[in-house]
């Protein structure tokens, strides 16, 4: 897991609900992104709570997108 990273754009990768979970998971580590963009992607109700709970620990976030994504 990169913990440097401050911008990550993931738009339209077809991510899916195991793919949200993985990043549930790297957000619990990576406190320093500012900016996380997940437009176009598909996610659950269950996966955007995990994917939430994880940002929620994140101080520096200061914009999440999910256009198109829920």
């Amino acid at each position: 897991v990169n913990t440097t990273l401050t911008h990550l754009d993931l738009s339209a990768n077809t991510i899916n609900s195991d793919g949200f979970n993985a990043l549930s998971v790297a957000f619990r580590i990576n406190h320093n992104l500012t900016t996380v963009i997940l437009n176009d992607n598909k996610v659950t109700k269950e996966s955007l709570k995990l994917l939430l709970e994880a940002l929620l620990t994140n101080p520096n976030l200061t914009h999440l997108s999910l256009e198109q994504s829920i």
